[in-house]
Formats: C-alpha cells, sequence, structure tokens
C-alpha cells in the first residue's frame, strides 16, 4: 500500500510538472506569436521585408514581402544568385564587395542600391544586415531587412536636379546681365563708328582719282561695323559673354566637373556612365565656360536620345584622346541613333531630331567648336547610337 501511495503521489507530480511546462510553453508561444504578429505589423506598415542567408548554401529565406518586392516567384524560392541577377549592372559589384567584406570582418553592413525588375521598371533598395556565426558549425548567417525607398530616391535626386538647375540658371542669369551691359557698352561706340562711316561715303561719293580708295576704306569699316553689330546682338539674344575667355585647362577635369553638375539626371535616367579618359592629357586652349555649355548640351543629348532604349542599355561613354588636331572628346550613347538623311544639315539652325526641341543647341556647339578653330561631327554606330565628337587646339605653354 506504502508503494502503491508512492508511486500514485510521484505520478501525480510528474502529471502536475508536466501541465505546468505546457502551460509554460503555451504561455512562450503566445508570446512569440504576438512578438510576431507586432513585428509583421511594424514591417508591413514600414513597406520592410525580412531575410537571412546562409553563406555556405547561398540560399535565402524571406518575407512573402520580400519575394514580392524583388518581383521573384515563391516557387522558385530565393538566392544569391537570384537576387544578384536582378540588381542593376552598375550596383551589382559593389554590392557584392559590400556583403564580401561585412562576411570577412564580421561587422554590420547596408547598401543601397537599385533592383531591375521582370517588367523593366527600376526600383531603389536599401539593406541593412548584421553577421550571425551558426553555433556547431563554419557557416556564417547574415540576417537583415530591406525597405523600398524608390520614391524617397526620387525626391532627393529631383532636390539634387532643381539644385542643378537653379546653379544653371544663376550663370545664366549673370551672363545674360553681363552680355546686356556689354552689348550697351559696345552698341553706342559702334553706332557712332558706322554713321562717322556711313557720312564718309557720302562725301566721298563721286571723288575720282586717289581719292577712290578712300571711299573704298569707308565701305569696308561700314561692313566691319555693321556685322560687328549682329555678333554682338546674337551673343545677346543667345545669353553668351560678349568674348571667350580663352585659358589652358585639362579637359579631364572640365568633364569629370560637368558630369558632377548633371549626376543626378543620369542617375534619374538609370545611364550607366563609361570614362574613357587618356591620362596625362596637354592642356587645352579654349574658353571652359563655352567648352562646358557645349559638354552639357551634348550630354544631355545623349541621354534623351536613350530614353526609348532598355535600362540594360543605357551606357554613356566619354572619351578623350589625342590626335593630330589637338585633344579629341567623344560623347557615345547607346540609343538608336540618328535619321541618315538629317546627318548633313544636323548643324543648321532650326534642324533637330526631336518632335520637342527648336534645333539651335547643336547649332550653338558647332559654332562655339568652330570659333575655337576646332571641328564638330556627328555618325551613327555600326551597331546603336551615335558618336558626337569635337577637337580643340592645345595650349602654347
Amino acid at each position: 500500500m506504502i508503494i502503491l501511495l508512492v508511486m500514485l503521489l510521484a505520478q501525480a507530480f510528474l502529471i502536475a510538472w508536466l501541465l505546468f511546462e505546457r502551460r509554460k510553453q503555451k504561455r512562450v508561444k503566445d508570446a512569440l506569436r504576438e512578438s510576431e504578429a507586432y513585428l509583421s505589423l511594424a514591417a508591413t506598415a514600414s513597406n520592410t521585408c525580412l531575410w537571412h542567408w546562409e553563406s555556405g548554401s547561398g540560399q535565402i529565406w524571406a518575407t512573402d514581402k520580400a519575394q514580392e518586392m524583388f518581383g521573384l516567384s515563391p516557387e522558385g524560392g530565393m538566392d544569391s544568385v537570384s537576387v544578384l541577377a536582378i540588381v542593376h549592372p552598375d550596383d551589382r559589384e559593389r554590392l557584392r564587395e559590400t556583403v564580401k567584406e561585412a562576411l570577412q570582418l564580421g561587422t554590420d553592413t547596408g547598401a543601397e542600391y537599385r533592383i531591375v525588375l521582370p517588367g523593366g521598371s527600376v526600383r531603389w533598395i536599401m539593406s541593412r544586415g548584421k553577421v550571425l556565426t551558426v553555433s556547431r558549425s563554419e557557416q556564417v548567417r547574415l540576417v537583415g531587412i530591406s525597405i523600398d525607398i524608390t520614391d524617397r530616391k526620387a525626391v532627393e535626386l529631383q532636390a539634387a536636379q532643381d539644385r542643378a538647375q537653379l546653379e544653371h540658371m544663376d550663370r545664366v542669369t549673370m551672363l545674360g546681365a553681363l552680355s546686356a551691359s556689354l552689348s550697351h557698352e559696345l552698341n553706342q561706340p559702334l553706332t557712332a563708328i558706322l554713321t562717322n562711316a556711313q557720312v564718309g561715303q557720302r562725301l566721298s561719293a563721286g571723288l575720282q582719282g586717289e581719292f577712290v580708295e578712300l571711299a573704298e576704306i569707308f565701305d569696308d569699316i561700314a561692313s566691319e561695323a555693321r556685322r560687328a553689330g549682329e555678333y554682338i546682338h546674337s551673343l545677346h539674344g543667345l545669353f553668351k559673354q560678349g568674348k571667350p575667355h580663352i585659358q589652358q585647362f585639362n579637359i579631364n577635369e572640365l568633364i569629370n566637373k560637368v558630369l558632377g553638375l548633371i549626376a543626378s539626371e543620369l542617375l534619374m535616367r538609370h545611364i550607366s556612365l563609361v570614362r574613357d579618359f587618356t591620362s596625362q592629357l596637354p592642356a587645352v586652349s579654349a574658353d571652359p565656360v563655352q567648352i562646358e555649355q557645349v559638354l552639357l548640351n551634348l550630354v544631355m543629348n545623349a541621354a534623351q536620345a536613350m530614353e526609348v532604349s532598355s535600362v540594360e542599355k543605357r551606357e554613356l561613354t566619354i572619351r578623350t584622346e589625342a590626335s593630330n588636331a589637338g585633344i579629341r572628346v567623344s560623347i557615345i550613347d547607346s540609343g538608336e541613333g540618328m535619321p541618315a538623311e538629317q546627318l548633313d544639315t544636323l548643324f543648321e539652325p532650326f534642324v533637330s531630331t526631336k518632335p520637342d526641341g527648336l534645333g539651335v543647341g547643336l547649332m550653338i556647339c558647332h559654332s562655339i567648336i568652330r570659333s575655337h578653330r576646332g571641328q564638330l561631327t556627328a555618325t551613327n554606330n555600326s551597331e546603336h547610337g551615335a558618336t558626337f565628337c569635337f577637337t580643340l587646339p592645345l595650349g602654347t605653354a
């Protein structure tokens, strides 16, 4: 009886302990379920997805939101290969190096990069990760979150573009004021010169002998005065400075400055930029302000020409090299090229390949390069796109 009683008590104690542990596990599960619900709600509200990546197998576990964000089907699963395949080509190597460095150093990591979805749309993603070492294993796990920041990035890029436009407008306003002032100051003496020349023409009309040459001199003065007036008037209308300020400078540095001004524009258009610069080029002799305007015009034309191309094919190459004529600069795009019938008239006034173009930008560029004793040409590439090339004379130093 005593043994039976002890066994019953032990059994009752075991049952009570099991019931206690069961209730404890239930409370833990309820707390975990509640925590997961809060975490899921927070992730959904902030448009955040959760994931972890195993370094050994390369497999990625992710929430349904992550698969939706990256445009991957749930049946196919996610791994490092499939994710890197949809990362924008310009950001792919940088993302790979960032993850590699984090795994080697065991530090937290983060990156902002673009992905190209199957439909061709481009999204900006911000990912943050933490490196964890799996117990009793040599594998390393990277856990983290990803957020779609396309809207925020668009606002940032638009703000940068607005700032660049404001800076450009400030320069244009300043050049316009200088042009108006210069035009006003030179028009008066030119008018006086033209008036005196016309008076001389009338007084010398009908003279014979040695005075015939004097009449020809007055004709030349009047003709040159009119030509100078027309030139100043055109400069004033184009908001150009009255005289080019010729100086020696490095063309590679000027191109980098121009690309810095329009970096946000190229980024918004998802254009891959290739700088094919020849190092240690001699200095060119030109007006840097006018050459900067030429570069801005040609680069923006190339960027607009690639709008019809897919994101993967939008590549802009800027090449500098030495030539017999001086320094040659080439702007190479990957658009559809130009109509063959317009190549011969491309630099004429009011000729444009764009539906909303005024047809004066290339004409101005052509005039500026010619005024610098250079040459501006345009050709279609063998496969796709077009190349605009201009030369500048070398400095004398």
